[in-house]
């Protein structure tokens, strides 16, 4: 099987001691349009930090197939790479940065710059790779420990998540168990973390820091074609099903949110994370509801005119034709906003639902106005056919019909109320009835006076009335029938 071909880099933050910082926003967008397969979804940053010359961006590259300039002997021990680096990795989806390292002779009076660094890997990252070396580990200073003491100390100064960090223990030999040296780190941690802050000793590490440690002995040990299998091993177990737990946004909106952060470090503000994401995500959700319910009002406004009447007049059409629009909205939302702080955009969701239900509100009110009169007319039109031909009639042969009639009437408004989401605005059926008039004398028009009828199925409305809790007199002999069926199915009709 053929090898893939390895990732691009970049430069995102160029760095000249005394003169500039330079964060290439714009490089970084263009670089992610054209190498992120993946659209509008997070990708997982992946960031490694820890001593120049340690082996960093070697690690990096074999890991997630990417092209860091490595440490070329040849040209002594200075770094290999400098400022902030970028790669993108589409399997696992990753975006990978590499560091410039700390601790150089020629980098000594420039710690600030490490220091920012430090807090940008923190604050950006989903997990963190920490190079160190067996020989450090329990020493006070030199290698990678003052800047794992810059790690500790910025990650109390500001509030962010709780971050996962890989100790990637270098040029690691058997002649101390894993085991011990793993307890060893450990208890190196605790104590820096005690000694830097006094005030949280009660605090412990593992409430800001998920902890993991990694081992991989020298290359030249192994042999290139075993430390790479070793490196695969390691990315499988950190890297190849990780799940993002915090704050996330689509792969676009990485280039400008990381230039955020990297200007307000670069102005020493103190950084709050939750906040941050929380108006990022506010914005965002806010910014893609006014853009669609600034389409849809145009589609309702405009699509309802051009709509033929017998589409206006079919209620099921009306309400597949609403409720179409209801739900390619919300799954356009969905879409767009799948990435941000889910209650944020629930909540948003929800707001821009009850001002899409408001503003197809009148074009439903109107079909249900044109359903009930074309129900109606032909509901009258049968039981007057259907009493002119019973010579006979009694209780059970008319009430029966003028029950299946309501029962359907009640089951169509009721399923297309339902069907269209408006229940969610508050309209039910009772509303509905309230305002259009339903239940008025005009809801039957052609029903003639049939006194004798209204006598003869007298008594069993009354039984239906007291069943339905709701009391109407009969005691008028010359009720017409129309004013009668208004009666009965005022009574008959359960509200929903």
């Amino acid at each position: 099987m053929a090898t893939p071909t390895p990732s691009k880099v970049i430069q995102i933050v160029d760095h000249v001691k005394g003169k500039r910082t330079e964060f290439y926003e714009q490089d970084l967008s263009k670089f992610v349009a054209e190498n992120c397969i993946q659209k509008n979804v997070h990708y997982p940053v992946f960031s490694i930090i820890g001593a120049r010359s340690s082996g960093k961006s070697t690690l990096m590259n074999l890991m997630f197939n990417t092209k860091f300039a490595a440490l070329n002997q040849s040209r002594g021990m200075n770094a290999a790479s400098r400022g902030i680096w970028a790669a993108t990795c589409n399997s696992p989806r990753a975006i990978v940065l590499d560091a410039e390292g700390s601790d150089g002779a020629e980098h000594q009076d420039d710690t600030s710059f490490e220091k920012k660094t430090a807090l940008f890997a923190l604050v950006i990252s989903d997990l963190m790779f920490f190079n160190i070396k067996q020989d450090e580990i329990d020493r006070n200073n030199g290698g990678s420990i003052p800047l794992l003491r810059i790690v500790l100390q910025e990650r109390l100064n500001h509030r962010m998540h709780k971050l996962k960090i890989v100790f990637v223990v270098r040029d690691y030999n058997d002649k101390i168990s894993k085991e011990k040296l793993h307890a060893k780190l450990i208890s190196m941690l605790a104590k820096i973390w005690g000694e830097k802050f006094p005030k949280n000793k009660s605090s412990n590490i593992s409430d800001y820091f998920e902890i993991t440690v990694e081992f991989l002995p020298n290359l030249d040990y192994y042999g290139k074609e075993e430390f790479r299998n070793r490196c695969a091993e390691m990315r499988n177990r950190n890297v190849n099903h990780f799940v993002a737990q915090h704050y996330t946004c689509p792969v676009e909106e990485f280039p400008r949110h990381a230039n955020i952060l990297w200007e307000s470090i670069k102005k020493n503000i103190r950084l709050d994370m939750p906040s941050y994401w929380a108006i990022t995500s506010s914005n965002r959700c806010k910014a893609v509801s006014d853009e669609l319910l600034l389409v849809v009002k145009q589609v309702i406004s405009q699509g309802y005119k051009k709509l033929p009447q017998h589409s206006k007049d079919d209620l099921n059409k009306m309400t597949e034709w609403l409720g179409d629009i209801l739900k390619s909205s919300l799954t356009a939302y969905d879409d767009a906003v799948k990435c941000y702080h889910k209650e944020t955009a629930m909540a948003f969701k929800e707001e821009l639902k009850s001002q899409i239900l408001l503003n197809a509100k009148p074009c439903f009110k109107q079909a249900l106005d044109n359903y009930e009169i074309t129900f109606g007319k032909n509901m009258a039109d049968e039981l007057e056919c259907m009493i002119e031909a019973c010579s006979n009639l009694n209780d059970h042969v008319i009430l029966h019909p003028i029950l299946d009639y309501i029962d359907e009437f009640k089951e169509n408004i009721t399923d297309s109320v339902l069907r269209s989401g408006m229940y969610q605005m508050g309209l039910t059926v009772k509303e509905w009835l309230d305002e259009s008039g339903t239940g008025s004398s005009s809801f039957f028009p052609n029903l003639t006076n049939q006194v004798d009828f209204l006598e003869r199925v007298k008594s069993p409305v009354q039984s239906k009335a007291m069943e339905a809790h709701v009391g109407f007199s009969l005691s008028s002999s010359y009720f017409s029938v129309k004013s009668f069926l208004t009666s009965l199915f005022s009574t008959l009709l359960i509200i929903v």
